[in-house]
């Protein structure tokens, strides 16, 4: 039985199943290549997961809806079923967690590191540490290094030749793997177009989004890994948190104004370490750089594992180039994806969407119409998958090459793959998938003031502001860390604000436009509505999510974004960008109905007509909004006590410390 509220939902099905009413209407802007939609690809069969795996998505018997949306995990981890082995409480065994970032910039580079070469016995990395760079294990716990943020951007100017600091048992944890010229892994949130330098971004959505820049989109993966860690923390593990050093750099910034490495509890220590190019090389070569973290990253996994002797390594599943050398060694291997369980399950789909003639054996599409995997699912454009690509071809199939390989050895050695979603979000990707286990939606802490890995300085001062407007009345706008308008839809979108007569929040980052943006222009602008309007370069987004004045959100549907969303019964106004954004758009209009979509006109701008418009619908749907408080009642459901993410995050722990 799903972990629904049931005195909300009109039955015992999921959320989702209980849509049964025709989808929201929204003008969605057609693909520029799209047809008619073709028929569902025939999937495959499901497979039947290891049997730890079957156990973990047992949901139970019954439970009782909780008192309210308090999910604060408890540190003891609960008795083990009795379907599960009874096990001892004796100290952790070290596991070894990869989560890696890594993207290229058009950042001025900095000379870096020389080229890598597998860890020598006792090399050391700097490490930036909590308190004490000396693990203190006691009974039912370990230690766990997270996130090897493998990044190509140096403008901070760090270099050096390091490798990662080796502690004894330790759980090592890699978090993403990112190239500003790819979309170099599966991911619903901030992945990247490859352009060459000066060549225009064309969204479907919005032609007027423009190039890409060196934005930290990394976060989108670095921020639900340092969640993960808080949680594993909760349960007695000891976490070091692993970066590439730039992306080390603007961690440690970011946590400078709640009081640096301080900020961080006991359990969680930031280490950096190189990206493993030379000095000199060119990080917007999409080739080369692939190449150097293939040749890299392997060989400190490799050497971490001997060094610390781990039992386990806890992958995201962009780090599949390690599980081989995990498996070779005798390591088990678990996998995490920060993301839809649908976008992982395409992944695994593209043998067979290939076979069905959507792709040709490099990843290039072969067929411009939408595919469904199965019903309740959103379709996928053959163009969004997260290697497509602007630019040259052999970018595309660099990129390809990387996301299957890394998808196929997930696949293949992965004793269980869990992500960041909920049972309720997505029933009929789990039903499809069933190896797939939702553990969502992640988040640190129930009073959210746990440091989450961002890597842009937060505003708290707006929540002051917040605070003083009244309940469901502001309009929040952000898209991301990524997203690039330019000055003419910069404009529409300010007017638009403007034009709702509503308070709102807007995140605009230092590079959210193209360049070309009048500062008299924008000054002008906030004078005017600085009695209504308020205007930040990054903010607290769960504090501010979570505030009783939100009304709505209005959200380029990242995968983290609309968890977050979602979990506070935010009601959406979606403006995707590119890559699986339109699926997760899908997912927020046609099968949760909980938001709308902008429509651009003809010539791709949103106008603010359009954006006033239906900002107000949003807002004034309150079918749209009792659906929304339904959702978030089923994430904290699944969250809570009996729920079946927290069940699964707890058998997870207890196959961690086998």
């Amino acid at each position: 039985m799903a972990d629904t509220a049931s005195s909300m939902l009109p039955s015992s099905q999921s959320f989702e199943s209980t849509q049964n009413r025709a989808p929201v209407q929204h003008a969605q802007q057609p693909h520029p290549t799209a047809s008619s939609s073709a028929p569902p690809v025939t999937p495959a069969a499901p497979v039947a997961p290891p049997p730890c795996v079957q156990q973990l998505r047992t949901p139970p018997s019954n439970h009782t809806p909780p008192a309210g949306c308090s999910n604060r995990t408890p540190h003891t981890t609960p008795a083990a079923p009795h379907h599960l082995p009874s096990l001892s409480r004796k100290p952790t065994p070290a596991l070894l967690l990869c989560a890696c970032a890594a993207r290229a910039s058009r950042w001025p580079r900095t000379p870096a590191s020389g080229a890598q070469q597998p860890l020598a016995a006792g090399q050391r990395a700097r490490a930036a540490t909590s308190h004490s760079c000396q693990p203190h294990l006691h009974a039912s716990s370990g230690e766990l290094i997270v996130a090897w943020a493998v990044v190509a951007r140096n403008e901070t100017g760090v270099s050096g030749g390091h490798s990662p600091t080796v502690y004894p048992d330790d759980i090592y944890l890699d978090t993403k793997f990112y190239v500003e010229g790819t979309h170099s892994m599966p991911t619903c949130r901030r992945q990247v177009k490859f352009k060459p330098a000066g060549r225009r971004m064309v969204s479907p959505v919005g032609k007027a989004m423009g190039r890409a820049t060196a934005a930290p989109h990394v976060m989108g993966h670095v921020t639900p890994l340092m969640e993960l860690s808080h949680r594993l923390v909760d349960r007695g593990f000891q976490v070091t948190f692993v970066n590439t050093e730039p992306i080390h750099a603007l961690v440690l910034d970011a946590l400078r104004p709640s009081g640096g490495i301080s900020a961080l509890p006991d359990g969680i220590r930031l280490v950096s370490v190189p990206d493993g190019l030379a000095a000199g090389d060119d990080r917007r070569d999409l080739s080369r750089f692939v190449d150097g973290l293939l040749r890299c990253v392997p060989g400190y996994v490799e050497q971490l594992i001997r060094e610390t002797k781990v039992k386990w390594l806890v992958g995201d599943v962009n780090m599949g180039m390690c599980f081989e050398a995990a498996v070779k060694l005798g390591v088990r291997v678990a996998a995490v994806f920060p993301a839809s369980a649908a976008c992982l399950g395409a992944l695994f789909m593209v043998p067979q969407l290939i076979e069905d003639g959507f792709f040709d054996e490099k990843g290039f599409p072969e067929r411009d119409n939408s595919f469904e995997l199965g019903p309740g699912m959103p379709p996928v454009f053959p163009s969004q998958m997260p290697w497509s690509i602007d630019g040259a071809p052999e970018g595309q199939e660099v990129a390809y090459r990387l996301v299957s390989s890394n998808t196929e050895a997930a696949r293949r050695h992965a004793e269980i793959v869990v992500c960041n979603s909920f049972r309720d979000a997505e029933a009929a990707a789990f039903e499809l998938f069933p190896s797939i286990v939702p553990v969502g939606p992640l988040f640190a802490d129930a009073e959210l003031h746990k440091p989450v890995g961002q890597l842009l300085l937060e505003d708290t001062g707006c929540m002051r502001w917040v605070d003083a407007q009244p309940d469901r009345s502001v309009v929040y706008v952000a898209f991301g860390s990524f997203a690039i308008f330019d000055s003419r839809q910069f404009k529409e979108l300010a007017e638009g604000l403007e034009l709702t007569g509503r308070p709102f929040l807007w995140v605009v980052r230092p590079d959210f436009t193209n360049g070309d943006l009048s500062k008299a222009w924008f000054d002008e602008f906030q004078e005017r509505v600085a009695g209504t309007g308020m205007v930040v370069s990054w903010c607290p987004q769960q504090q501010v999510l979570a505030h009783r004045a939100m009304a709505c959100f209005v959200s380029h549907c990242g995968w983290n974004s609309a968890m977050e969303g979602v979990r506070n019964g935010m009601p959406f106004l979606c403006w995707p960008y590119f890559v699986d954004q339109f699926a997760n758009r899908s997912y927020i209009c046609d099968i949760w109905r909980t938001g709308l979509a902008v429509s651009p006109g003809e010539d791709g701008i949103v106008t603010k007509e359009e954006v006033s418009d239906k900002v107000a619908k949003v807002i004034g749907d309150e079918g749209m909004a009792e659906r929304a408080r339904m959702l978030r009642d089923a994430a904290c459901k699944c969250l809570g006590e009996g729920g079946s993410s927290r069940e699964n995050f707890s058998r997870l722990v207890d196959l961690l410390r086998e």
